[in-house]
């Protein structure tokens, strides 16, 4: 249940408000009827979960046209039960198509892998980057990447040693 039917607003179109009867001048602060917010607005709406009761305050642009307000919480819950109704997503763990055993295992080798890379990279600056130019990801123009000859997974899957692949 949406809790406010007014909300405070910054005018940045005159036009729009005065021909809603709204006496305003550019940059003005005013308190508009909620029907009269545009469908795209970012203004967050308080509201009530028709589920549980909890209050919570979500953009008018994802509320504006549902009929049921949930929190995060009871929304998530409601989509879980329709897959679980229309049978999606029954394969759990070991039986998932995408199951790693060893996730655990690789995400520690992974750690590893970068607290040492980031250790050398950090003693040998002076070297690997002496104009110091800022760290970026790769894909991203004009910044300065740290990678390695081997990549993180096939060190793993050939276990080589962390300090080799990170050197």
């Amino acid at each position: 249940m949406i809790l406010c039917d007014r909300v405070k607003i910054k005018v940045n179109n005159t036009r729009v408000y005065r021909d809603l009867g709204y006496d305003c001048n550019f940059g003005d602060l005013i308190v508009i009827a909620l029907e009269h917010l545009p469908k795209k607005s970012h203004i967050e709406i308080h509201c009530k979960c028709d589920d549980c009761g909890i209050k919570f305050s979500r953009r008018y642009n994802t509320i504006h046209s549902t009929t049921d307000h949930l929190c995060r919480f009871c929304s998530r819950k409601a989509v879980a039960e329709t897959i679980n109704k229309l049978g999606k997503n029954t394969l759990k763990g070991s039986e998932h198509p995408n199951w790693n055993a060893n996730k655990s295992e690789f995400l520690s080798y992974a750690y590893q892998v970068r607290q040492l890379s980031e250790k050398i990279y950090q003693k040998h600056l002076h070297i690997l980057n002496p104009e110091n130019h800022q760290r970026t990801l790769c894909g991203v123009r004009s910044g300065y990447q740290l990678d390695h000859k081997i990549s993180v997974k096939e060190g793993f899957e050939k276990q080589i040693l962390v300090h080799e692949i990170a050197t």
